[in-house]
């Protein structure tokens, strides 16, 4: 940072130019040092008397950040120029300074420049847009904007599904996490959506990863016609519940033989009971007991009270070599 009062040094550039292009030469040279840059041309520093070696060689090119070459028809076979050009392509080389080729007109451009951009003036009555090509270059100004902060689910550490990409896996991770709230397995799209651009995803962009996602059976879409919802509501899929407990719900594991326990040895014969005994959601708890139901190891019956629960009969005694 510039402390207050501090002298900022002008960047030095040296102007090399054939005799014929002097005026232009010595308009740009005018034009850059009112833009703060310090311009050396020979017809304002080499007096009678003077070595033009020391003085071009020595003085100009050697402490220049930036060698500007005028090139025309006039000026490309010059020795002097051809001199000054080879002079700035070693300090380019070294990373010593900028070469600014300017070309004036159609001219043959020397093979060693054809690597370098150029900055070609059409009109050298009339060149305001060239000159701030020229005085970005010298002061090395990219205007480009900031980088800004990513979406927000670019930022979101979570490992993707096998056979899912990461926005996928975000989405589905999403619906799981609404279904175990509102404990139906259902969520809609008001709800889902409100999540979703929380992490800056379109609506597109997450209506796409539910169509991958009911494509691998991890949930199903209930969809509406003529309207313009993209759906209704998802509802996630006991296979679906089943990659998504084992994913993100920690201790699923061993929530099975909780459960059991809860049956088998405390006989407890319903979901509402069981899950407020563990702290768990009921669509948890009641994944499992259905899990457990098709394996044939008890019977139950849905309750129609509004609040999902599960009553537990016929026990088997299968279910005892599950704590064993």
């Amino acid at each position: 940072m510039t402390e207050p009062n501090q002298q900022i040094v002008p960047p030095k550039v040296f102007i090399s130019y054939a005799s014929e292009d002097r005026s232009f030469a010595r308009d740009l040279g005018t034009r850059l040092r009112a833009q703060g840059i310090d311009a050396w041309l020979d017809t304002w520093e080499i007096l009678p008397g003077d070595s033009l070696i020391d003085k071009i060689f020595e003085e100009g090119l050697k402490n220049a950040q930036a060698v500007i070459v005028i090139l025309s028809i006039s000026s490309v076979d010059k020795p002097w120029v051809r001199e000054e050009l080879n002079a700035a392509m070693v300090k380019r080389i070294n990373g010593v300074s900028k070469l600014i080729p300017v070309i004036l007109d159609d001219c043959e451009i020397p093979q060693a420049l054809h690597s370098t951009v150029w900055v070609r003036i059409g009109n050298t009555s009339n060149y305001d847009a060239e000159l701030e090509q020229i005085t970005r270059a010298i002061f090395d100004f990219r205007d480009k904007p900031a980088v800004g902060e990513p979406p927000t689910y670019a930022s979101t550490v979570i490992d993707a599904i096998p056979g899912l990409t990461k926005i996928d896996t975000l989405v589905f991770r999403l619906v799981g996490e609404l279904a175990l709230k509102n404990g139906t397995g259902r969520v809609h799209d008001v709800n889902l959506f409100e999540q979703t651009r929380s992490q800056d995803l379109s609506d597109d962009a997450a209506f796409e990863s539910l169509q991958m996602l009911e494509s691998r059976a991890f949930l199903e879409i209930k969809r509406v016609h003529n309207t313009s919802k993209l759906f209704h509501s998802v509802k996630m899929t006991s296979y679906g519940m089943e990659e998504f407990a084992r994913s993100y719900v920690a201790g699923y594991e061993s929530l099975p033989k909780d459960v059991a326990h809860q049956i088998v040895n405390l006989n407890k014969i319903n979901s509402r009971d069981i899950a407020k005994t563990l702290d768990r959601p009921i669509l948890l708890l009641n994944h499992i007991i259905e899990s457990f139901k098709q394996q044939g190891l008890f019977k139950v019956v849905v309750s129609h009270t509004g609040d999902y629960n599960l009553h537990i009969f016929q026990v088997s005694p299968l279910l005892k070599r599950i704590l064993d």
